[in-house]
């Protein structure tokens, strides 16, 4: 790992992600205080077993990564669906804000409404025909 890594750590069913910064702090945002800050890696890590650096294809130098990081230190508008850790990190290395998590949550969200629609529209046909 080195400055401007994205790095995550695995938690009880979700991944939380942040800006190494290169000299054993991470910028992060804190879904509890709802606020980007600065830890040390070990308050970073937590219990997790293993920090994972995120590749990216594309993304700025490894300088204004950390500068982005820093530039939006002490913001305190988290939104777990829209304004996140990991939408974060990712707008520091690309500039784009995505979360994979979000991704597969809407995704699956869509699979279940489609299916209890289904499940409502067959319970109407078979109702109809008796």
């Amino acid at each position: 790992m080195a400055k401007g890594d994205h790095i995550k750590v695995a938690r009880r069913g979700y991944t939380h992600h942040g800006i190494d910064m290169g000299d054993g702090t991470v910028v992060e945002y804190d879904k509890f205080s709802g606020t980007i800050r600065r830890v040390d890696m070990a308050a970073f890590v937590g219990d997790a077993p293993e920090v994972r650096v995120v590749e990216h294809d594309d993304g700025f130098p490894p300088e204004k990564i950390a500068d982005r990081a820093m530039l939006r230190m002490g913001e305190s508008a988290y939104q777990l669906f829209s304004n996140n850790c990991e939408q974060f990190a990712y707008w520091c290395v690309t500039g784009r804000a995505a979360s994979g998590q979000v991704r597969r949550v809407k995704a699956a969200a869509l699979v279940m409404a489609a299916a209890g629609t289904a499940a409502v529209a067959g319970s109407i046909l078979r109702k109809k025909r008796a």
